[in-house]
């Protein structure tokens, strides 16, 4: 019973850690700002045994085993598939469709002993196109993680990461007109302290980011490049620390107040003459609830304030609503939804130096129609508010896919992606749709 009451515990608290105002990682990112941290799995209690989340649950007649190396258990895989893109550049006329291949290998490497874990990841993403060849994206990531539990009230973690990846198209910070891909090296650092007595909870972390873009290429209508877009104004590092409690008021249910303060230091001080970068601080206070384990509800709910400071004076302090939600609900053995809410300030340097509010909600279902068929539909929409120009962006998404598990080694994936993205209020800034569809086998062992 002690051992199920504190799995329930740290679930709570792992549950509350998505708080964090962050973007979510991935080999794409709508705007690169200061990083997610990694959030823990969340802990099903010991007498349940299964994950209730259709996506995620452990399905152990079709998860890989692995290759034992040692104490190291690896994990390898690799991806390929063939897509189709009705418009890579994102652009709002000349659109030209295209075909394109993609691979993506991944390997993690395992260690659990028995005060902790070490994990190293490395995986790659790597498309092309048939025709569009300034459309050609590749990403990488290399990753370690370690956890060091000093007992039942007290865990350390850590992590670094260090990757190359695409900025997304229908970010409010890309840059207009026809351009190649902007990549971007993110180094990313963290450690995380937690501590738990009775039904008191406490963590504390702190975390650095380092974002370099590249320079892009401007292009032509016929797909050519005709220049580079120097992106060194963007480059930045950012620390952020943060201290949050927890209160547990019920079984698997607990109340918690947050604060996270944060610099963001950009590498240049102006963008242009007698236009300052964006450098400053950010401040978020937030409350909430978290959902924990055993519950048909889990997830957490936060709601606050948030202000963004800029060091030069010319730039208006931005402030307002904060809000970080994330919530699933199993209606079923087979069926899950989720849904996530957030609204933060966040900015764009290419787009006339400004910070902008940012109000997202995004919604899920997985549907286990076959012990190895998965369906899955999503929807989601983001409003970017400009508060230095009149600019305004709506983006709406939907999304419908399948998974079907031959065996522990090859997964067969599909999945067919609708974007809409509306700017009002620049001209010089595309408004566009696209379509996407990709088809894809994963082999693992």
């Amino acid at each position: 019973m002690t051992k199920t009451i504190h799995a329930a515990r740290s679930g709570l608290l792992a549950l509350g850690l998505s708080l964090i105002p962050a973007n979510a990682w991935g080999q794409a990112a709508t705007l690169p700002r200061l990083g997610e941290i990694p959030a823990l799995r969340i802990d099903q209690g010991a007498d349940q045994g299964i994950d209730l989340d259709v996506a995620r649950r452990r399905r152990p007649a079709f998860d890989p085993v692995g290759v034992t190396l040692g104490n190291w258990r690896l994990f390898p895989s690799i991806t390929t598939g063939i897509g189709a893109d009705s418009n890579p550049f994102g652009v709002e006329t000349n659109r030209q469709g295209d075909l394109f291949v993609q691979v993506e290998p991944s390997l993690i490497a395992s260690d659990n002993f028995s005060s902790g874990e070490l994990r190293l990841e490395a995986s790659g993403r790597f498309a092309r196109f048939a025709d569009e060849s300034q459309a050609n994206e590749t990403s990488y990531r290399a990753a370690a993680y370690g956890r060091y539990e000093t007992g039942t009230r007290a865990v350390l973690e850590a992590g670094a990461d260090f990757s190359q990846l695409i900025e997304r198209r229908d970010s409010s910070g890309f840059p207009n007109g026809r351009v190649g891909p902007v990549r971007y090296l993110q180094t990313l650092g963290w450690a995380r302290g937690r501590y738990e007595i009775g039904r008191v909870r406490a963590l504390a972390q702190v975390d650095y980011i380092n974002l370099n873009f590249r320079d892009s290429n401007a292009l032509s209508i016929t797909g050519a490049p005709i220049g580079r877009i120097d992106q060194d104004v963007r480059d930045s590092h950012s620390w952020r620390g943060t201290l949050r409690g927890e209160y547990e008021i019920g079984p698997d249910l607990a109340v918690f107040a947050q604060g996270v303060r944060g610099s963001i230091d950009y590498r240049r001080e102006n963008i242009a003459p007698g236009v300052p970068n964006l450098t400053g601080t950010t401040t978020t206070a937030l409350a909430g609830i978290a959902f924990g384990a055993n519950r048909l509800i889990q997830g957490s709910v936060g709601a606050g304030y948030v202000w963004r400071d800029y060091d030069r004076a010319a730039i208006g302090q931005i402030k307002g609503f904060a809000l970080n939600g994330d919530l699933r609900y199993f209606i079923t053995p087979v069926l899950t939804l989720s849904a996530q809410a957030s609204r933060t300030v966040e900015e764009a340097v290419l787009q006339n130096a400004s910070g902008y509010i940012s109000t997202a909600l995004s919604g899920r279902a997985d549907f286990e129609l076959l012990r190895e068929l998965i369906l899955n539909v999503g929807a989601g929409y983001r409003y970017n508010d400009f508060r230095d120009n009149p600019r305004r962006d709506k983006v709406w998404e939907m999304s419908a896919g399948a998974r079907y598990s031959v065996n522990r080694n090859f997964v067969l994936e599909g999945d067919v992606s609708y974007l809409d993205r509306s700017v009002r209020n620049d001209a010089f800034a595309p408004s566009f749709d696209q379509v996407r569809i990709f088809v894809r086998t994963r082999f693992s062992l």
